[in-house]
């Protein structure tokens, strides 16, 4: 038990603070001390030290995030081994069930993207916007969700949170030789789990159908998209650039290359 001073008159013992206060008086050799068991405040200045949040880890996914950290967003392909796999991990972590079939944070933020047929979109809404002048602004505020839970992930698996969500820079065909990232085929082409969806799906989620790298480059090759994305960047409205829905033959979108990787 650590000694406290008894030299005062009357203190509260900062070793138990709040609990008993100790009376006393020194002379010379001779020390005499009593207790009170009334219960007194805790020291004001240990009341005031921060507190560590204890967040059971069955509930990672809504941890706090750092407010003044600032994430930095990566070629996927051009990250060091070490930053891929943390990056996989952490979609792993998304990948698992909260409380029951479907609900995963990564499969409930994908149904909140495009929905999830045969769920009604009732049961299920589906808020990605096409067609309109939202699509680019949306997806930007929908990656930044994707993103946050990301880093809730990294937190729950032991990191410090502090991992942007990478991207695929596909108008650069090739790098390191990869078209579609290696880290990606290695460690998240892996197969849905039973429990992942809440019923079975309206149609086949197989990631064993993604096309191999080099059907994939020879597409986006023939495609130029890289050439009209730049030239969507490059126009003077911005509801020409921002989606198919006022697009012409003359002003390339944003939204049209979007459509086409998609199905690369």
């Amino acid at each position: 038990t650590p000694l406290c001073d008894m030299g005062a008159a009357q203190t509260s013992c900062p070793c138990s603070p709040g609990g008993p206060v100790v009376s006393g008086t020194k002379d010379d050799n001779l020390v005499k001390v009593t207790v009170s068991t009334d219960e007194r405040e805790p020291l004001e200045e240990l009341a005031d030290l921060p507190q560590t949040p204890k967040l059971a880890q069955s509930r990672w996914w809504e941890a706090a995030l750092p407010e003044d950290t600032c994430v930095v967003r990566k070629e996927l392909r051009e990250m060091s081994p070490d930053e891929q796999e943390r990056f996989a991990q952490a979609m792993l972590k998304m990948r698992e069930n909260r409380d029951g079939k479907g609900t995963s944070p990564y499969f409930q933020l994908a149904a909140y993207h495009g929905g999830f047929p045969p769920k009604s979109r009732a049961e299920l809404p589906e808020y990605c916007t096409h067609g309109n002048p939202a699509f680019p602004t949306w997806h930007r505020a929908y990656l930044l969700d994707f993103e946050r839970m990301l880093r809730r992930a990294d937190l729950a698996l032991g990191g410090d949170g502090n991992i942007g969500l990478p991207y695929w820079n596909w108008s650069k065909t090739r790098i390191n030789g990869e078209v579609v990232p290696a880290i990606v085929r290695k460690m998240l082409l892996r197969e849905f789990e039973e429990d992942f969806f809440p019923v079975p799906p309206a149609r086949d989620f197989s990631l064993a159908n993604t096309n191999s790298d080099d059907a994939i480059g020879s597409k986006i090759d023939r495609s130029r998209l890289a050439e009209s994305a730049a030239a969507a960047q490059h126009s003077v409205h911005f509801l020409q650039f921002a989606s198919t829905g006022d697009a012409t033959s003359r002003a390339p979108t944003i939204e049209s290359a979007h459509n086409s990787i998609h199905m690369f």
